[in-house]
């Protein structure tokens, strides 16, 4: 039911025009839905068009990036046509964007306290004391130890762990509904990673969040995300939901991910051991159809031409 859809894609192309026709689609013919309260996970190796995705949702795209196709539906509203002064009043306060570096996110000359309390004064139109009660309330909920004295600091002062937990708080902050994490957790140590994604599933249980988790790792989303989607060269190969996806791994480049994570596990096979099944329900003159095929409830696969 659309009631409980919080984001969709509809057949989204991001293009990157270049000199005398020449350029790159980035994104081809992308379509998904989120539920509320629910995470995805988006898993593709680097330039795949992850990160494209990302930006194309919160419409900030490096130019000269464009939508070309498709619509982005974020509570039955298109972002991809929606008037800049009411997208504003979107992004940051309904949907934020977990950065991976947050070095570069954060401003060195800022305090930690008045980069978060800019962006309640702006959205939320808070007073400097409602403001400053929120920040410190942010930093509390994101287990920064001694949040109080981390409300004066500076960000070179951080750790990197701590950094990104003051992303995490700036992206919540405003209590939006939907959150995209984009490889938000990959700059970190393993261990450091672990505490940052367990803190991630309290939040969004706690306030039902709904979430778009991009990542290069599989087996991190294996653990975090209600379905999987996989993306390849700007295209969804294969979407499911997350035990379907392992128990019945079905596209060539599923595989390779699986092979890749996991050396001691045979994966089955589908198109070797069901050539004739295959061919009999998909190819048309020699050719498989480029569209995507249910192959169980809930779990699509792109057919390769």
């Amino acid at each position: 039911m659309t009631e409980n859809i919080s984001l969709s894609l509809n057949n989204l192309t991001v293009d990157y025009p270049g000199y005398k026709g020449s350029g790159t689609t980035a994104v081809k013919d992308v379509s998904f839905t989120i539920d509320k309260g629910k995470v995805l996970g988006l898993v593709g190796e680097s330039g795949a068009g992850k990160t494209s995705i990302a930006r194309a949702i919160t419409r900030q795209l490096v130019e000269p990036g464009e939508v070309t196709a498709g619509k982005i539906l974020f509570e039955n509203k298109d972002i991809v046509t929606m008037p800049q002064k009411e997208l504003k009043n979107y992004l940051g306060s309904q949907i934020s964007l977990i950065v991976p570096n947050p070095k570069s996110e954060l401003d060195p000359l800022l305090t930690i306290g008045r980069q978060l309390g800019d962006i309640v004064k702006t959205h939320l139109k808070l007073n400097n004391r409602e403001a400053r009660e929120a920040v410190l309330k942010v930093l509390e909920s994101v287990q920064i130890p001694d949040h109080r004295s981390r409300y004066s600091a500076y960000p070179h002062e951080l750790s990197g762990g701590m950094a990104q937990r003051v992303i995490i708080a700036m992206s919540l902050i405003c209590n939006p509904k939907f959150v995209i994490s984009d490889d938000a957790t990959s700059g970190l140590d393993v261990t450091v990673q672990r505490e940052i994604m367990k803190l991630m599933q309290n939040i969004i249980k706690e306030k039902n969040l709904s979430v778009l988790f991009i990542t290069r790792d599989i087996g991190l989303a294996a653990h975090f995300c209600d379905h999987l989607g996989l993306l390849f060269r700007g295209q969804i190969v294969e979407i499911a939901p997350i035990k379907s996806f392992f128990r019945n791994p079905i596209h060539p480049y599923s595989l390779a991910l699986l092979s890749a994570f996991s050396h001691s596990v045979k994966w089955r096979k589908v198109y070797s051991t069901e050539p004739q099944k295959w061919s009999k329900e998909f190819f048309v003159n020699g050719n498989v159809p480029d569209k995507m095929i249910e192959v169980e409830k809930g779990h699509l696969v792109r057919m390769i031409r």
